[in-house]
Formats: structure tokens, sequence, C-alpha cells
């Protein structure tokens, strides 16, 4: 009943006229999808009611919230929109484990549509939702934390619900707070800008370009010389195309070096800002390297683009030095070692014996969670005199493609503390082997703290550097995940009855239809 039984939330005949003036707030995500949104209400009756507009006069579109960590499609709570023949908006609750057709909520729908307009080659789709959820397995929270939410946006012009090709994107916005800029904070700092030079984006549907790399010349970046904050810049219009970057700083002079830390990854374009009072070290690189990961499922040919990086700079030191340290594998000490086929799982430990030779306690604020593209889910746990205290970062949906660094409220990692990071991977075969190359696989949490350490025991604290490999586990179930999101387990919610209720109440609105959705 499942995948048979849509559960809807209709509006019959609404196509009325749109005001912007209603709505407290807007972004615009990219040149085809704006956002429009009103937080109402208050306590558990407090809900988001929502306009966006399409550069769509038919079809489909759809609208998630992604996990906080990731950004992707897997492990979203999604809202797919459609309009009838009979001119009804249509709303169907949905939620994805995969890159494959959203699945039907079977418990409920929260989303209630309003009504639609349709102008000017666009269509504009107004429906509301509670931010707070009852259903965790299918439906993901709003919540105001102070971060950003993770969102992501897709449309076809398909009369079926099916695949949406460039017509996509993503967006980190903090919907409680829309007019404030991380940027303001470093607005009166220096910046220095990192462009490619009129990219041809090749028509491959995957692309890994490293051709955007700038060597630092001789007192290009003199010492005391402080990045305060990163963000990306994409080419306008170029915004379906570009998937992710990775920005490196280099150790040696020449961009083809593998001697280099990642400083910052995103896919979606929300900038990183370093608190106030501390700086990230520029002058310790020779030079910067940017990944950018494109995306061309279309074929498209004559795109040119000149996207990259802005860095944020002062030329004095801020009080703290910020600094990364390194758990899991932080030097691929398992490299050539084959991974098992199907689910498996590594844990790498940094030990109290480790951590006590740090000089003092880290104040951390930032983590960066890396897999390749086998990688299926990561975290990092903090033991304080042999007690879990705390997960202190995790992805359970990892997407190479959308690895990115995530703010944390600062923690702080004492002294004789100890850690343990773990890695899932899913792979077909046993050919893929730890190394350093994209088509390899990796396992290392890098953490961003200050003030920062001296010492290298201060840098890397995993296998073979002050730790161990404390696990390994191969052939797993799915269940070995743990997932706090995602079940097919049937006796989750009772879908008999409620999707019998919730058809009760919408076969006096509107005139359901069944409809099958096939990739």
């Amino acid at each position: 009943m499942q995948k048979t039984l849509a559960i809807f939330a209709c509006a019959l005949g609404l196509s009325a006229a749109f005001s912007a003036s209603s709505y407290e707030h807007s972004h615009r995500v990219s040149d085809d999808i704006k956002m429009y949104w009103n937080i109402v209400g208050s306590g558990s009756s407090q809900k988001i009611q929502l306009a966006l507009q399409y550069k769509t006069t038919k079809g489909w579109m759809g609208f998630g919230i992604s996990e906080s960590t990731s950004g992707s499609m897997p492990g979203s709570d999604i809202m797919v929109a459609y309009v009838t023949k009979d001119d009804e908006l249509v709303v169907e609750d949905r939620y994805s484990f995969a890159f494959d057709t959203p699945e039907l909520d079977p418990c409920e729908n929260n989303w209630e549509a309003d009504k639609f307009t349709r102008a000017n080659g666009k269509t504009i789709i107004e429906f509301s939702r509670k931010l707070a959820v009852e259903d965790t397995q299918h439906d993901r929270p709003i919540q105001k934390n102070g971060n950003p939410t993770k969102l992501i946006f897709a449309y076809g012009s398909s009369s079926t619900f099916g695949y949406h090709g460039t017509k996509h994107a993503t967006a980190s916005i903090n919907l409680f707070s829309p007019n404030t800029e991380p940027l303001d904070a470093v607005s009166d700092d220096s910046k220095f800008e990192l462009r490619q030079d009129n990219f041809p984006i090749p028509t491959d549907e995957t692309t890994y370009d490293h051709s955007l790399c700038h060597i630092f010349a001789d007192g290009e970046v003199p010492e005391g010389t402080t990045m305060t904050g990163i963000s990306m810049y994409v080419t306008p219009g170029n915004e379906p195309y570009i998937h992710h970057i990775v920005v490196s700083g280099l150790f040696d002079d020449n961009c083809d070096t593998d001697q280099y830390n990642n400083i910052w990854a995103t896919a979606s374009n929300q900038p990183f800002v370093l608190p106030s009072d501390v700086g990230f070290d520029l002058a310790q690189f020779k030079g910067i390297m940017v990944e950018i990961h494109y995306n061309n499922p279309d074929g498209d040919d004559g795109v040119i683009d000149t996207s990259g990086i802005d860095i944020y700079y002062t030329s004095t030191a801020r009080t703290h030095k910020a600094a990364i340290v390194q758990f899991g594998d932080p030097s691929v000490a398992l490299r050539d070692e084959h991974l098992p086929a199907g689910l498996s799982s590594y844990t790498f430990s940094c030990p109290a014996s480790s951590t006590k030779k740090w000089s003092t306690d880290l104040k951390v604020f930032a983590s960066f969670l890396h897999m390749h593209k086998s990688g299926v889910k990561m975290f990092t746990q903090q033991f304080r005199g042999g007690e879990l205290i705390r997960t202190t970062n995790e992805v359970e949906y990892y997407d190479f493609a959308m690895q990115q660094t995530t703010e944390l409220e600062t923690l702080v990692f004492k002294r004789g503390d100890s850690f343990k990071t773990t890695c899932f991977y899913r792979n077909d075969d046993n050919t893929r082997v730890f190394g350093l190359g994209s088509e390899n696989e990796m396992c290392i949490d890098f953490v961003y703290y200050y003030p920062a350490q001296d010492m290298l025991e201060g840098s890397v604290c995993g296998y073979d550097l002050g730790g161990d490999l404390d696990d390994s586990q191969s052939d797993l179930e799915d269940s070995a995940l743990d997932l706090s999101f995602g079940t097919d387990d049937s006796s989750y919610c009772d879908k008999t009855d409620d999707s019998a209720s919730q058809l009760t109440g919408l076969l006096s609105l509107c005139v359901v239809a069944i409809i099958s959705f096939i990739f």
C-alpha cells in the first residue's frame, strides 16, 4: 500500500494573483527559482508559509529539507507539487533515502496546499507546514538553532514526475534571521579573489577540475596574514553546473603536490566565517587550489565558467590562531588495503595518552567529515574518563559531491579526552582500496579549533599517528547504520489507518488520482 496509495493535500481551483508583499522574507535560489516565506504562530503551532517560484508553466515542482550536515537529496524530507488538468494544486509529502524516486510518506502529509499562480512563463505555488514534526523517520523539523537550514529544489516540465536534469538547486538559509549575512562580520577585511579564467565546462556529466590554482608570489602573503572568512562565487546562470567545491592550502609551491590541507568545502554556497577573535594563518601555505565538481547531465556545450572563491583576510593576527586537528586515518595508513564488498565499517581511535600531549585544551568550532565516493555514514565521538559525552559531528547520508565544513556550537576538547571516528562504506565488489585518489577511500575528520598547537600532536591523532584502528567489520546489515531518519519498517506507523483517515478528508476536497512514478 505504501507505494501505490498516494497521500495528498489539494487546493481546488485556487489560481489567484500572487502578492510578494505578503511575505516577510525572500531569497533568489537561482535564475530559475525564487523562494518567499513567513514564520508565523508560536509553540507547537508555529509554521512556515512558503511560496516557490519556478521557471515553468507545466510539470512538477519539488522542495526538500536536507540533513543539516549533508544538504544532499538522500536523507531529505521532500514536497512535490503539481497542478492537475482541472486546476487543482496537489502537494505530496515524500522522503528520500537515495538518488531515486522519493517515496510517499506512509504516515501523514504535513504539507498544506494553498494556491498557485501562473504568469509570464512562471508558476508560483503557495503552501505551509508546521515547524515541528512527530514522524521523525520521514519528516525533518525546521529548527531555530542559529544554523542555516539546508534546502533542495528541483522541477521538471514533463507531465510525470521524473529526473530533473540541470533543473535543480541547493540553498543554505537561516530561515529565522535571513537578513543577517555571515559575511557582514568580515565586510571591512581585505578580499582576495580567485576565479576560473573563462573555463569551458566539459560536456561530460561529471568533471572534477583542479585548474583553479594560485601559487603565492614572494611577499604576496607576508607573515601575520590571517584568513577571517571564505565564500564561493558562482557565475550567474551557472548554478546548475556547479555541484560543489573543495578549497585546499598547498604546502609546496606547485599545483601538483599531494602535500596539502583541505581548508573548506561546500555545496550550498554558504560562506564560512571564523569566530570574531580567531583567524587562520594564511602565510603557512605556499598557494591555494580549488577543486570544482562540474555537473552537466544534459551535455550542454559552450557553457563558460568564471566561478571561484573569495578569501577574506587581515594583515594583522587575531587573538587566537586557528588550526586543524585530524582524526581517523590522517596519513591514510590503510593505503592499498582493499575494502570488502557490501556494507563495511572502520573505527579509528585517538587515545587519552595522545591528547594529554596537547599543550592546552582545544576550543572546537567546525568540522569537515571526509570520505570518498563509497562512504555512506561517518561520525566522531568524544569520551572522557571512558564515558561517551557526545557525538561531535555526524552525517548519516554522506554524499561525496556534497561534502562540507559544518560550523559547530563551540565544543571543548580537554587534554586526556579520547576520540573515535567511524566510517561506513558500501561497495559492489572488493576492488576499491584506501588511498589518496578520488577513486580510493579515506576516513578523516578535519576539526577546526583554537588555540593552534605548535607540536605534531596538535595536528594529527589517529591510526599510526598516536592512535589505532580499533575495529573493522564487513558484510553488515543496513540496520548497523542505526539511522535516525529513514526506515522501511511497516510497524513504524499505522499506514492503513493514517492513509484512510487522510483520504476520507481529502476526498471531500478533490478527486484523488493514483499515479505511478517510473524512472
